[in-house]
């Protein structure tokens, strides 16, 4: 249901559920670009409160899911991919998305432990962070290898093993700074790739890692075998 108070006290109030929804068609206005080659369905519920003609006031929660996907081409997952398996990541993309998440203060926030999920056939990604109500980002996920005989940048597959690894999103969801956040420093690489950057403040929860990270080396691209059909 849908209530909108047009007079002196201007209460809304909202309890929406979708399913069906196909990504390709809201890939546009949803993530800022076209996606000729993204597919899957979309989901989700929500309620909220608050003042007519002022979002800042509205308060809520809700979930949402995007399954049975191949999302690839979207500059965000495709920041990604190219972070996690090198520039040449077309051939492999993510195939579910997970979210739970709170509204208040102009912004969507999920927890920072599960709120977001984010799955490929070899690699899930668990984290949170938050998003405003104009699509910049600011997100924190942890990968998770499922599969250890994907091919995978051989300067993280170690730190990825042992936990030491956090990926970093930040800026326009149209157009995401994407950066791969180690013990030893932060690596950013974002859509069309970028050198290491140096003297990065890093994240308190892995700094305790650093004494045992290996040393970094350059990344390489791998040729990845076909995803699932």
């Amino acid at each position: 249901f849908l209530y909108v108070d047009t007079g002196a006290y201007r209460d809304m109030a909202g309890d929406l559920v979708g399913k069906g929804f196909e990504v390709a068609r809201a890939a546009e206005d949803v993530f800022g670009a076209k996606g000729s080659g993204t597919s899957g369905t979309a989901g989700g519920k929500i309620s909220f409160t608050g003042r007519n003609g002022d979002f800042l006031t509205l308060k809520g929660k809700g979930e949402g899911a995007i399954q049975n996907a191949r999302l690839v081409e979207l500059p965000l997952f495709l920041g990604i991919l190219s972070l996690i398996f090198g520039e040449d990541s077309s051939r492999h993309y993510f195939n579910e998305v997970l979210l739970k998440y709170d509204v208040a203060d102009g912004r969507f926030r999920a927890p920072s432990k599960d709120g977001i999920e984010i799955r490929s056939p070899g690699i899930k990604l668990l984290g949170g962070g938050t998003m405003d109500f104009s699509g910049n980002l600011d997100l924190t996920l942890e990968p998770r290898v499922l599969d250890f005989q994907i091919p995978i940048v051989e300067q993280i597959f170690s730190l990825l093993k042992k936990g030491l690894a956090q990926v970093r999103i930040a800026g326009d969801l149209a157009k995401p700074k994407v950066s791969f956040a180690t013990a030893a420093g932060i690596l950013q690489i974002g859509i069309e790739g970028g050198e290491p950057e140096s003297n990065v403040p890093l994240p308190s929860d892995l700094k305790k890692g650093a004494a045992g990270a290996e040393p970094q080396k350059r990344a390489e691209s791998k040729d990845l075998p076909p995803g699932p059909k």
